[in-house]
């Protein structure tokens, strides 16, 4: 196979444009093919070919004669050229699409997966960001998120954040770290599992949840049937210690 660059471009007209977020797909056939917003493509040509849900059957028809396959390549290479993806293999991404700084895939707390952030533009104000898929439904509405070692903690954890990160001295790994001290304090709280992955003292926060936690598989709980009866009970008595009603009382 010919040297190629790690671009993917699609046939637009007599042009070629390049993709930003194609992706190859790996086949038995040795056929460069990618995909691109739902669609297949063919690597060599940059030419639609059919739809992902069809591609089964594009398979089954032409992948699996490989010589067929190949004599219609050469025939639209002969009439049309390459696609820029072999012409300039020397060409990557990253120089098509700079990287953009504004955005940044981060873990967040309270959520297993990482996502893309967005950076807002606050010219006077602290680095601040909101997860892109909940901006796309509320914009400017989304939670705001600080940016740390690689994380980004929500501002609604904790709600003195916003008004001290404007202080000059302010830390935001340090304070993060002095409430999780805090926590650990109180025998009777809790530490926050997630702040502990973020600071990386999990081992600090299982010691101090596990006797709470024991503490709670231990302790019985009410029984719903006596709470009942319970209330029945004190209803009774509540009924034979009210006065009686104004029908009720004697004629003096």
């Amino acid at each position: 196979m010919r040297k190629h660059s790690n671009v993917y471009y699609i046939k637009a007209g007599e042009d070629y444009s390049p993709c930003k977020n194609a992706t190859g797909i790996r086949n038995d056939f040795g056929a460069d093919l990618f995909r691109y917003r739902g669609l297949i493509y063919e690597g060599s040509t940059g030419v639609h070919i059919c739809g992902e849900n069809r591609f089964a059957e594009f398979a089954e028809r032409f992948l699996g004669k490989p010589e067929q396959f190949a004599e219609v390549l050469r025939k639209h290479i002969a009439a049309h050229g390459l696609s820029p993806r072999y012409t300039q293999p020397d060409v990557k991404k990253a120089d098509l699409f700079p990287p953009d700084d504004r955005r940044k895939l981060a873990k967040t707390l309270y959520q297993k997966e990482r996502c893309w952030f967005k950076r807002l533009d606050f010219p006077n104000g602290p680095e601040m960001y909101v997860m892109e898929k909940e901006f796309l439904r509320n914009g400017f509405n989304s939670m705001p998120y600080a940016p740390c070692n690689g994380w980004m903690i929500p501002y609604s954890a904790f709600k003195d954040v916003a008004d001290r990160r404007t202080e000059p001295d302010f830390h935001l790994y340090e304070y993060l770290n002095a409430k999780f001290e805090q926590s650990l304090i109180d025998p009777d709280n809790m530490a926050d599992d997630s702040l502990a992955e973020f600071l990386g003292r999990q081992g600090d926060a299982d010691a101090h949840n596990l006797p709470i936690r024991q503490a709670a598989l231990t302790t019985p709980k009410p029984s719903v049937l006596g709470s009942l009866e319970d209330n029945k009970q004190a209803i009774a008595a509540q009924g034979r210690a009210s006065p009686p009603s104004k029908k009720e009382q004697p004629d003096l």
